[in-house]
């Protein structure tokens, strides 16, 4: 992370006006088709990317499972990599395998 990536990011994080995230919010039942894990970094809150609560919401929405993590802030993947990666492992062996996955359609 150096200045030049900060402005990067403000500047795309800034792009995402309404009623881009409106719509993403619309969007999130969608979402539960497929299994899906929220990374609700418990010492992230009330910044730019909401509460607790907010993320608590949208990956219920979504039909995600959670993965609340202690310990870990905004800047996870500078900080506090292992934890989210254990997250990541873990929620990947909970996911059936390919003869258990029902058949989708690729336009879906």
């Amino acid at each position: 992370m150096d200045p030049e990536m900060g402005l990067a990011v403000l500047r795309l994080l800034r792009s995402a006006r309404q009623p881009a995230m409106l719509k993403a919010g619309q969007l999130l039942p969608v979402a539960a088709q497929r299994p899906g894990l929220a990374i609700i970094a418990l010492d992230d809150f009330e910044r730019a990317s909401g509460t607790v609560e907010q993320h608590e919401w949208a990956a219920q929405k979504a039909g995600a499972k959670q993965a609340r993590l202690a310990g870990v802030g905004h800047w996870w993947p500078e900080e506090t990599a292992v934890p989210v990666a254990e997250a990541l492992k873990n929620f990947r062996a909970e996911l059936p395998g390919p003869a258990e996955t029902p058949a989708t359609s690729s336009q879906g």
